[in-house]
């Protein structure tokens, strides 16, 4: 599902990392149904449509977009053109009319998108430098050996098998390639033979060792071989060894395949084809034979202990990458509880509840009418306070409607100037330039992102001019009333987050709450949780 909506994404210019979204989307409550979908997009602000139409109109409507077909795995099929629509209609048999459109107006700007993406662009580097270097080395080692033309049909081979070994290793751990799932679909029933042969017990030896593995490491030795050749001369006796070896095994191949499974894995089959090329290769009196070579027992040894070698880190790879794609999992199984309304709701009135009525002059954003009030007492000295700003900043951006925010700094004399602190100062610089401005919100916004940079009032002034007289005066008697608070809320650290009046759970961050805004919304809205009445008083 996420795979087909971060293609539709990438088509529309949305830059989205494919791994967060994958997180948002399958850790989402309604996860498998396509409210996930709406869900996720809405938290991102990616407007959409989600809707039926006959499919008399579908030729009419514009393209692209996402059809939902209604079979066992609800799969999502991606029609971006007049082309993309034809080829699926073998697939529109099983479409049910639900039609899902994005409508992009601005990028994803959320920082943890940002970060990931980080993450991918540098592996995606550091995948393209090791095969670079991969291709230097061997370069690097038949610059002063001359390559024959069976020796460098023979490396080729090798690494058209190793990247065959790689794609039997990515389906054996349930990683899903469009043109690969295509290649091995079978002609009669549109299933995977590759899937019902690589999961056969057949194709296990040892228990652990899988064929997929012995497959990744015979072509990676062979390149290693190949590649060292030029200082120790192993490859010519020991490839062909081994590649005779091969024979039985080849033919056991097509034998269980045909006979017993009675369908064909096409990438097996590509295995084979390479083996049987070599065989051939070997079976001629070529550079890469047995003719004017010494067998030396050492080398012998030493190609074992590397394919072993080779074989062991091939195993632990993936088997370390299996625990941590079912630990994924997992988690997503736990956040799709964990972030729940119904669990959420249950959690949240358990927690105490305070009164929220504005004891002084307070910067208060967002829908008036929200349905959702949050109140953050921070400290505007506090790195903690500066990370949660980012994110409520992040979530009114994305909620508009939705929410609402009250910010409530704690009283600090630190870094005051002239006998003026912080707090008083970007108060006072709020009620008199940008309260009741249509942009309130994003000047807002923008004015505490400024204060979190810098932590510095005079600087901060130089930024945001304010005469004197327009600070507000101290009040000793507004200044009690909010110790008073303090301490009958039991603020002990900052930031403190409440929800409607109610403390947020320890068990939950903002990031929690972003995924929930839009149940939870609609759940207020249907009177299943009291909304917190706040009254506006002078004191």
């Amino acid at each position: 599902m996420h795979k087909i909506v971060h293609k539709y994404l990438k088509h529309q210019g949305i830059n989205i990392a494919s791994r967060y979204l994958e997180d948002l989307i399958v850790s989402n409550a309604n996860f498998p149904s396509i409210l996930c979908i709406a869900d996720v997009l809405e938290r991102l602000s990616i407007s959409c449509s989600i809707g039926k139409i006959n499919k008399a109109d579908l030729i009419g409507l514009e393209f692209p977009y996402i059809l939902h077909l209604e079979n066992e795995e609800g799969d999502l099929v991606f029609v971006k053109n007049k082309k993309c629509l034809r080829k699926q209609k073998e697939k529109l048999k099983g479409w049910n009319g639900t039609v899902i459109k994005i409508f992009p107006e601005r990028g994803v700007r959320t920082q943890k998108n940002e970060d990931v993406l980080r993450k991918e662009n540098l592996t995606k580097r550091m995948i393209s430098f090791l095969l670079i270097s991969v291709f230097g080395l061997l370069l690097i080692s038949k610059t002063t050996h001359h390559l024959e033309w069976d020796e460098a049909l023979l490396l080729l081979s090798a690494i058209v098998g190793s990247i065959t070994g790689y794609l039997l290793l990515t389906k054996d751990l349930g990683i899903e390639n469009i043109v690969v799932e295509k290649f091995c679909q079978t002609a009669k029933d549109k299933k995977s033979g590759c899937d019902q042969v690589l999961n056969s017990k057949t194709a296990q030896i040892f228990g652990k060792v899988k064929l997929s593995d012995l497959v990744f490491t015979y072509f990676s030795f062979q390149i290693i071989l190949i590649g060292s050749s030029n200082y120790f001369d192993v490859s010519y006796y020991i490839l062909p060894i081994v590649g005779f070896i091969t024979v039985p095994i080849v033919l056991f191949s097509l034998y269980y395949q045909y006979f017993t499974a009675k369908t064909w894995c096409q990438l097996c089959l590509v295995i084979n084809a390479i083996l049987i090329l070599q065989l051939v290769m070997y079976s001629f009196n070529t550079s890469v034979s047995f003719e004017n070579t010494s067998i030396q027992p050492l080398a012998l040894v030493a190609s074992l202990l590397i394919f072993i070698s080779l074989l062991s880190s091939t195993v632990l790879i993936k088997n370390g990458y299996k625990e941590l794609r079912d630990s994924r999992l997992s988690l997503y199984d736990y956040k799709r509880i964990f972030e729940s309304v119904t669990v959420f709701k249950f959690l949240l009135q358990k927690q105490r509840k305070i009164k929220t009525n504005p004891i002084l002059k307070e910067i208060v954003l967002g829908n008036t009418t929200a349905p959702i009030k949050v109140l953050m007492v921070s400290n505007l000295y506090c790195e903690p306070c500066k990370i949660q700003h980012k994110i409520l900043e992040e979530l009114l951006l994305t909620y508009p409607e939705k929410l609402q925010v009250s910010f409530r700094f704690v009283l600090n004399n630190k870094g005051s100037y002239h006998d003026i602190t912080a707090t008083d100062y970007i108060i006072s610089y709020w009620l008199k330039n940008i309260e009741g401005k249509v942009n309130a919100v994003d000047i807002t916004l923008e004015m505490l992102s400024d204060w979190y940079d810098l932590m510095n009032l005079k600087k901060f002034m130089f930024l945001y001019p304010l005469k004197k007289n327009d600070v507000i005066e101290k009040d000793k008697a507004t200044e009690e009333a909010f110790f008073n608070w303090l301490y009958e809320s039991r603020i002990e650290k900052t930031p403190t987050i409440f929800v409607n009046g109610y403390l947020l759970p320890d068990q939950y961050t903002l990031e929690n709450l972003a995924a929930i805004i839009p149940e939870l919304s609609e759940s207020i809205y249907n009177n299943q949780l009291p909304k917190e009445k706040i009254i506006f008083e002078e004191i």
